[in-house]
């Protein structure tokens, strides 16, 4: 970790000393909107508590806000969502059973990086960092005839991941609005202490630390203006 730490304040620090030196080639700021593109969700939560079966989607997206500082640094906000629900009924004569699953995140970070351009295509390294909220629930619901009270059941799990690391990307310019690129980045998580309610009455909140690192690699889509 202390390493990762290091790396990433190093990358920062040439980013903006070498900014430094190109203050007097500074131009007027652009904006712009991104969408990149990601066949996993974020790795922290591939050992989920349930392993609930959305492990792999078809794509996971976030949505990006370019902020140009000068014509050599950037930042860009980013923030993710996904949400993924299954109910499953089974029916007992008269009574049935209903049993809903339903797991969502969301993702909030930021990075900031040096530009370096080379006619049409822009290549770039700095860093990102960010949070990841988790949440997960469980309800079972036993429908009975009438007069019967039905009986519910329901599971809660939370935790709320902390991540950063160096990233490198490039992207090419169609025009002076339209770019794609792609994205690499070294992601370091720290996982956060999981809050569990089993049907009310609490659960395993054994306090605990973990980590892990790994790559990733993303699609982008941004449009300038």
């Amino acid at each position: 970790m202390k390493k990762i730490a290091i790396v990433m304040f190093i990358m920062v620090s040439i980013a903006f000393s070498q900014e430094a030196e190109n203050q007097s080639n500074t131009e007027r700021p652009k904006f712009g909107i991104g969408l990149s593109f990601d066949r996993n969700l974020p790795a922290s939560i591939l050992s989920d508590y349930w392993n609930f079966p959305i492990i792999t989607p078809l794509a996971y997206s976030m949505i990006h806000v370019s902020i140009q500082i000068t014509p050599r640094l950037r930042i860009e906000p980013e923030i993710g969502y996904y949400i993924k629900s299954d109910v499953v009924r089974e029916t007992n004569g008269s009574s049935y059973t209903s049993e809903s699953q339903k797991f969502s995140l969301v993702q909030l970070g930021t990075s900031a990086y040096y530009i370096k351009n080379f006619d049409k295509t822009e290549f770039y390294y700095g860093a990102a960092l960010g949070l990841i909220k988790i949440n997960q629930e469980n309800r079972n619901v036993s429908h009975n005839p009438p007069g019967i009270p039905d009986q519910v059941h329901k599971d809660t799990w939370r935790r709320t991941d902390f991540y950063f690391g160096p990233i490198f990307g490039a992207q090419y310019y169609f025009s002076k609005h339209f770019s794609l690129g792609g994205e690499v980045r070294l992601v370091y998580t720290i996982e956060g202490e999981p809050k569990e309610d089993f049907g009310g009455t609490g659960g395993d909140n054994t306090k605990s630390e973990s980590s892990k690192s790994n790559t990733d690699a993303k699609l982008f889509i941004r449009w300038f203006f």
